[in-house]
């Protein structure tokens, strides 16, 4: 009796690795873009944030915003005085159009929605007129 594997055996557990491999790679790319859409939601959660409690804390006397650029996420000031810049993730697309800008003292706000998508996968971002924050 021969010991060993044949050709064909060899080729049908490769066939299985490769097929277990491939089905993993799929679903770590979908974990993958899952998890940088959160990371843009929780950054744009946290500049909104950080311009509401600027604008409740009356810092500079002035309200205080965010607005959302090609490239970048800026943090600014009334009159537009740049405060910060945080880089945007290219890959994902987000429907801020305008300027969120919370009023001082009171941090009102026009109430707004914005939604945030990589391929399917999609995160809302809510602030009402007063400018609670949800997500």
């Amino acid at each position: 009796m021969a010991r060993g594997f044949t050709l064909i055996e060899a080729v049908v557990v490769i066939g299985l690795l490769a097929a277990v491999a491939g089905i993993g790679l799929f679903g770590s790319l979908g974990m993958y873009r899952a998890s940088s859409l959160e990371d843009e939601r929780d950054l744009l959660v946290s500049l909104l944030e950080r311009a509401r409690s600027h604008a409740l804390a009356n810092l500079h006397e002035s309200s205080h915003g965010v607005c959302a650029e090609e490239d970048r996420y800026v943090v600014f000031r009334v009159p537009f005085i740049v405060e910060e810049e945080s880089p945007r993730n290219s890959s994902i697309a987000s429907d801020l159009s305008a300027c969120i800008v919370f009023a001082a003292r009171s941090a009102t706000t026009s109430p707004a929605e914005i939604t945030l998508m990589s391929g399917e996968a999609s995160a809302v971002i809510t602030i009402n007129g007063e400018g609670a924050i949800g997500w």
